[in-house]
């Protein structure tokens, strides 16, 4: 555990090179936002303080929209590149792809550039019951979060020169390839927007009031974390999975408020604020696309598959490596810390309140479900590979499988298991800066509420930099 939380802190700190040539992104849960549970948290610990069964409610629409989009595209394409040129050798040098791997004629001449954004839409729905009549300080609480998810690659091709009417937005739509390819592309599709609506997860809370003063109040909470989403398929690059990709989680958290100045006589107050979550993400099977190791874009080589009656040659028809690369995997996601720190003032049953929430995740780890060998045995169709991604030769020999530069399988022609990178999404972070004013009134039936805006900066170009507005509904009785 301390080796982990360690590696952790060390995110914050650690270089500032960008992530590049990435197969997926895991962003950060919708469920973990201790900013959209501030208000709640509160109420639990100021309300629900009496031996005596009590109620609080919250109801916290949201919106989110990702802005690093020439960040994203670095992450998902090659050489740090929002850009990519798409040539042979003989036409252009400097190409960072050759565009045969995508069933394109040596004439093509062109570039791809990508714009990935994500836009959310989702509510939290917070509710707490007080156990106090039966044990002093005990609440439980249920959460669950629901999303709408709009996520866009924002794929743009341009082109100098091809023959006939050719695209390379054919491959990346999964679209019908030429005959002498056995299949078209199934994973890693660039095929514009695509959405998905579900439950990310329902949290359930156990917690206790451990400390209630005039100035200072603590609580303390277990939260185990019930997936209800999907698991993530890699059918297309960027695709809308939410944070928890259908994973349990377990953790725990800490809120306390301290009031440092009063004014009895106009009835202000100021406090500092603070909350600290910590949660350990389980293991759980996913469709991952794989990448070689020191083979940048490897994932999207012209493959072919070793012919089973034989060792020493291939079939005939092409595979997409995208293909032949994603595999099922038992993904462990680890640990997510979270943290806050506010000012707050209030006045009359009113409040303005600033603050910071950052995020933390460790690296993923990946392991294969099946043999690597299975479906099938594959090579690379190539000759070298002074450019990004090597030429293809016409022999579909064995011999012609070996020569890529900066990648030689260990064991042969064919790519072995221990050819292949199985590093996750690595570890992430993110710093949000928010202001919030809300209301409370006062009585035996209490409302309560407020209306948001944060904006979150990226660590670094693994996760989303983006704006959210919200506003909440709450009562307590």
């Amino acid at each position: 555990m301390k080796k982990k939380l360690a590696l952790l802190a060390f995110v914050c700190t650690a270089s500032i090179w960008a992530r590049t040539d990435k197969t997926f992104l895991t962003v950060k849960p919708h469920s973990m936002n201790l900013v959209h549970e501030m208000l709640i948290s509160q109420r639990v610990i100021e309300d629900l303080n009496e031996d005596q069964k009590g109620f609080v409610f919250q109801t916290t629409p949201f919106y989110q929209a990702s802005v690093n989009d020439k960040d994203l595209a670095r992450y998902f394409l090659l050489n740090n590149k929002d850009t990519l040129a798409f040539a042979t050798q003989t036409n252009n040098i400097n190409a960072d792809v050759d565009p045969r791997h995508f069933d394109l004629s040596s004439s093509y001449q062109g570039s791809i550039s990508l714009r990935p954004t994500q836009k959310v839409v989702g509510n939290r729905v917070d509710y707490y019951y007080n156990f106090g009549y039966k044990v002093k300080g005990l609440f439980a609480g249920i959460s669950p979060t629901i999303v709408h998810i709009e996520n866009s690659p924002k794929l743009f091709e341009e082109i100098d020169s091809r023959a006939g009417f050719e695209t390379i937005l054919t491959a990346f739509s999964g679209g019908d390839l030429s005959s002498s390819w056995a299949e078209n592309f199934q994973y890693g599709k660039i095929n514009g927007k695509q959405s998905d609506t579900e439950i990310e997860g329902v949290d359930l809370k156990i917690g206790w009031r451990a400390l209630k003063t005039d100035n200072l109040k603590l609580a303390i909470n277990g939260v185990f974390t019930i997936p209800t989403g999907h698991e993530a398929t890699s059918k297309y690059l960027f695709e809308p999975v939410s944070g928890l990709n259908k994973h349990f989680g377990l953790g725990v958290g800490v809120h306390g408020d301290l009031r440092i100045a009063e004014n009895s006589h106009d009835d202000t107050n100021w406090y500092l604020v603070g909350a600290a979550n910590y949660k350990y993400i389980f293991q759980d099977k996913e469709v991952r696309t794989l990448e070689l190791k020191n083979k940048r874009w490897g994932r999207y080589l012209k493959m072919r598959k070793q012919n089973p009656r034989s060792t020493t040659n291939v079939l005939a028809s092409a595979y997409p490596g995208v293909n032949a690369l994603t595999r099922e995997v038992k993904v462990t996601p680890g640990s997510h810390f979270e943290g806050l720190a506010a000012l707050q003032y209030k006045a009359k049953g009113w409040g303005f309140n600033v603050g910071y929430n950052g995020w933390l995740k460790e690296n993923e780890s990946l392991k294969l479900r099946k043999s690597f060998s299975e479906p099938g045995i594959f090579g690379i169709v190539s000759s070298n590979a002074t450019a990004g991604m090597p030429a293809e030769t016409a022999s579909v020999a064995v011999s012609s499988l070996t020569t890529i530069k900066e990648f030689q399988p260990a064991d042969g022609q064919f790519i072995q298991q221990h050819d292949v990178d199985f590093n996750g999404s690595s570890a992430a972070g993110s710093h949000k800066l928010f202001a919030m004013l809300n209301f409370e009134s006062e009585g035996k039936v209490e409302f309560f509420g407020s209306l948001a805006a944060s904006y979150e900066i990226a660590q670094k170009n693994n996760s989303l930099e983006q704006w959210s507005a919200w506003g909440s509904l709450g009562i307590a009785f």
